[in-house]
């Protein structure tokens, strides 16, 4: 399984963005456009290139969401669980049976 590392991201345009006439904005700024969508793009691509300060968000929240949970569940899931734990470890963490 690949992650995402967000750090990369940091120092990026804060949201949030628009998408207006072909340009990707930042929503409230007085910057320059971040993209400009050319040729036969799909909307689709540019509500998600909009949505892409929301989406980093959500992927950090559910990050400390899942750290917080595996600090307190992982100790005793372990101990009870431990064949089970084990299993769902190989799952998400090393891509196990798909």
């Amino acid at each position: 399984m690949t992650f995402i590392d967000t750090d990369k991201y940091e120092g990026h345009t804060p949201g949030p963005w628009e998408w207006w006439n072909n340009y990707i904005s930042e929503a409230y700024g007085n910057e320059p456009h971040i993209a400009k969508m050319e040729y036969d793009y799909k909307e689709e691509d540019a509500i998600l290139i909009t949505d892409a300060p929301l989406l980093l968000e959500e992927v950090k929240r559910l990050r400390d969401h899942i750290r917080r949970m595996r600090h307190w569940a992982e100790p005793k899931m372990h101990e009870v669980h431990r064949d089970a734990w084990r299993k769902l470890h190989e799952e998400i963490y090393e891509g196990g049976d798909n």
